[in-house]
């Protein structure tokens, strides 16, 4: 019994790990180009700046708009002022982590 749940484990968590993709863009005028990956409709991405450069917005967002399901499919990631508008002025390296 043991050995049948380990292996169970072991090919779930090989899904799991297959599932996650990650990297990084600089943003261009506060948006980056378009990140090809597998997206599904159940995926997370998650973002954070790792060289901050010109005018950071309030947060960084990937939209709803700016995801296409599919493989590939792919993303954006948007700098956002406090109003909900692009901040124009980021130009920062993000990284990115996409997990589903």
């Amino acid at each position: 019994m043991l050995r049948t749940y380990g292996e169970t484990l072991a090919r779930e968590l090989a899904t799991k790990v297959d599932s996650i993709q990650s990297g990084s863009v600089a943003l261009v005028a506060g948006v980056s180009p378009a990140v090809p990956v597998h997206v599904t409709p159940s995926s997370a991405v998650l973002v954070h700046y790792r060289n901050p450069a010109g005018t950071l917005g309030v947060a960084l967002c990937v939209r709803e708009i700016d995801r296409a399901i599919g493989s590939p499919g792919s993303f954006r990631i948007t700098s956002v002022k406090a109003d909900g508008s692009t901040e124009t002025l980021d130009t920062s390296t993000v990284d990115w982590l996409l997990v589903g």
